[in-house]
């Protein structure tokens, strides 16, 4: 039997598993890690102070780097959904999602009314783009015009690979280092159950044939101490294979599209440029 002990063991690794999963299936932005001084004061409610900050920021010079020129128009935006104005919000949103296209705010760190507005202008810049990269001639599109997150669809074969051996499917796709921690994460409980197994067999072979009654007890509680070890890797072993698959496709590869133009023998010509990152 399995005492209460390794049952709330497994659990609690199945349970770990499935909140690291669902929380890395997209990367959100928490606003109090973009600047701690203006969370603080947005948290106190001193909004006029944070608006004389934002001002500052955007003029000093040399200019500010974009990460804290996104958290200004993050704040400024934060205070005027606030303040009741909603157009104002909108814009400064657009401007920070203008800095970084592919930025989402974590809706545990914000306000639920805050959230709706920025996802609202996360929608309206986006369909924007996708108006602008509609309606301008292909001669201005000589640049690049946008670059969205997208995703690469995976084969079968790394589907099934990643089944088969946990890790595979992130190797095959060279994030390596995910790989890597997978497959050792696997291969450690794996290798833990079958040698806690083989133990627990010997162990009871042991106990089976004790014939010498002042051993009776010890041979036992050996015999049980890798029984429950057995079970306890074999737990780890589900949990860690659950994780990886729910990981594996939970975080399809991202892949960047960037709209240019080739020069063709009847002029510019639109292209779309896919590139895939490295993780």
């Amino acid at each position: 039997m399995i005492n209460r002990n390794i049952l709330t063991f497994i659990q609690i690794c199945l349970l770990l598993s499935l909140a690291y999963t669902s929380h890395a299936q997209v990367i959100r932005v928490r606003p109090s890690e973009l600047n701690p001084g203006l969370d603080s004061l947005f948290t106190a409610g001193r909004f006029a102070e944070i608006e004389i900050e934002v001002l500052r920021t955007l003029r000093r010079e040399p200019p500010a780097n974009n990460e804290e020129l996104i958290a200004a128009y993050l704040y400024l935006g934060f205070v005027e959904v606030f303040s009741g104005r909603e157009d104002d919000a909108q814009n400064d949103f657009i401007k920070a999602l203008k800095l970084k296209p592919s930025l989402i705010l974590d809706p545990f760190y914000v306000p639920p009314m805050i959230f709706a507005a920025f996802e609202k202008a996360r929608q309206n810049y986006e369909e924007s783009v996708s108006r602008a990269s509609e309606e301008l001639p292909s001669d201005e599109l000589d640049n690049s015009l946008a670059q969205l997150p997208a995703y690469k669809s995976r084969s079968a074969w790394k589907t099934m690979s990643n089944m088969i051996a946990p890790g595979s499917g992130f190797m095959m796709e060279k994030r390596f280092i995910k790989g890597s921690m997978w497959t050792l994460l696997q291969a450690s409980a794996v290798s833990g159950f079958v040698y806690s197994f083989q133990k627990t067999s010997d162990a009871r072979h042991d106990y089976m044939s004790t014939s010498n009654e002042t051993k009776f007890d010890d041979a036992y509680d050996y015999y049980n101490k890798w029984y429950n070890r057995t079970w306890i890797w074999g737990g780890a072993g589900i949990a860690v294979y659950i994780a990886s698959q729910l990981d594996f496709f939970c975080n399809p590869l991202p892949v960047n599209i960037t709209i240019s133009t080739l020069d063709g023998s009847g002029g510019n010509i639109p292209a779309v440029g896919i590139s895939f990152p490295m993780k």
